[in-house]
């Protein structure tokens, strides 16, 4: 399986809700995440403003996973986290 792993651009914002969904363990909606403020207009606005800044991982064009990490956090508060859902599922998405 060909992986690419990349900066986060702001088309991708969409498909880190969807892979988060996704997720096995802790699977959280769309919706789930607008109730505690985080939506997609919340994630432009911090990555235009560089208080956040993530990668993706890529399955040919397919968003598959991305880690976020919130530049907010002091050095030594965890700052971000991978979301893969089911990595050997990739190529059936």
């Amino acid at each position: 399986m060909d992986l690419l792993f990349r900066e986060t651009l702001p088309s991708d914002i969409d498909g880190l809700f969807s892979v988060r969904a996704r997720t096995r363990e802790n699977p959280i909606s769309k919706e789930g995440l607008a109730s505690i403020g985080i939506t997609s207009d919340s994630i432009a606005k911090q990555m235009a403003g560089g208080r956040v800044k993530g990668w993706v991982c890529l399955h040919g064009s397919t968003l598959v996973g991305f880690c976020n990490g919130d530049g907010g956090f002091t050095r030594h508060e965890n700052t971000g986290a991978w979301f893969l859902p089911f990595p050997w599922m990739a190529a059936e998405w």
